[in-house]
């Protein structure tokens, strides 16, 4: 804006309008909400609802089966409680090695590890006198 059109008193006024238009947003939203809200409910969410319950009654019924203790030939599979505190209890007693395999390591460091172990090219110990007017 320019100098001539731009005031402090239309600032304001511009401040106040535009809030002024926020709070009767606002307001009118409050008025119109309750109107909006229904509590019937059509055939398409029942449908939906019966999906859904159908999806979620089989999820269960094969995490049970998941769950529970099986034997089958040399195998047995059983519940993670059983297991976890026996699990647990050999994590604790194992020290963390470092990896070491080279295929999994940044190739940044490779670099740098290799510019580490060549030598650097040493600087002449003995250079040439220089004709330097005194």
């Amino acid at each position: 804006m320019s100098k001539t059109t731009d005031t402090p008193l239309k600032r304001f006024t511009a401040f106040w309008v535009m809030l002024g238009a926020f709070l009767l947003f606002g307001i009118l939203t409050l008025i119109i909400f309750p109107f909006g809200k229904t509590d019937e409910v059509s055939p398409a969410d029942e449908a939906s609802a019966k999906r859904r319950l159908s999806i979620r009654y089989t999820v269960e019924e094969e995490q049970a089966k998941n769950l529970a203790r099986v034997e089958s030939g040399d195998k047995v599979q059983v519940p993670p409680a059983e297991i976890f505190s026996l699990v647990g209890s050999q994590l604790t007693e194992t020290k963390p090695k470092p990896f070491q395999d080279e295929k999994y390591k940044d190739p940044a460091v490779l670099k740098a590890e290799a510019e580490a172990a060549t030598p650097a090219e040493a600087a002449p110990s003995d250079a040439p006198p220089t004709d330097s007017p005194a």
